[in-house]
């Protein structure tokens, strides 16, 4: 899911606007801030990873009138554009997305019904300069890793059991689970099967 802003470009012009695309929730390759919905626009925050939306068909699409927002990013200065994934522009209502979030969260096509998963942008707040992206953390099996600019994914936790896990996500991104969330992970295929 992402979100669309839209601006007015001039206060007494309110025909001419301006929109950026917001997406908040996509993990580590995700954008990191809005981009402005124009095609070629590029971002980057934590090189050497780069970002751009594109418009237009999709490859499998057999109408080229059928046009999409692609959300696409490179992970080198010389590499190729991989598609992350497409969007319209069309506005949703409350009930589209409470679907398609039961979708997401309890199919067992999902792989979110399969892995605990968590992600975080790392900061450097250095030389007066706050929010610049330098990196990810994220979560997914039984592993937490970090990865900086170029540098090498380092795995800075694992984990076997619930405890553990729970532990790992309090201390590496911040999250506190109540008991009942804690609770909340029993009888699944993600449970680790101990006491929290």
């Amino acid at each position: 899911m992402v979100n669309i802003v839209t601006f007015p470009q001039s206060p007494s012009d309110s025909q001419k606007k301006t929109q950026y695309m917001v997406d908040v929730g996509f993990g580590s390759q995700g954008p990191s801030q809005p981009l402005s919905l124009q095609e070629g626009t590029e971002s980057s925050d934590a090189r050497p990873l780069s970002m751009h939306l594109s418009y237009g068909p999709l490859p499998a699409n057999e109408h080229e009138d059928s046009k999409l927002w692609r959300y696409e990013v490179k992970t080198s200065e010389v590499g190729k554009w991989a598609p992350m994934y497409c969007f319209t522009d069309l506005e949703f209502l409350p009930q589209d997305y409470e679907i398609m979030n039961f979708w997401t969260s309890t199919s067992p096509a999902s792989w979110f019904t399969h892995k605990v998963v968590a992600a975080r942008m790392l900061l450097d707040n250095k030389n007066g300069k706050e929010g610049i992206m330098v990196g990810t953390l994220t979560m997914g099996g039984l592993e937490v890793k970090r990865k900086v600019g170029v540098g090498e994914t380092e795995v800075v936790a694992s984990f076997g059991n619930e405890r553990e896990r729970v532990d790992a996500l309090a201390k590496w991104f911040g999250i506190i689970l109540s008991r009942e969330e804690k609770e909340g992970i029993r009888g699944t295929e993600t449970d680790l099967g101990d006491d929290v």
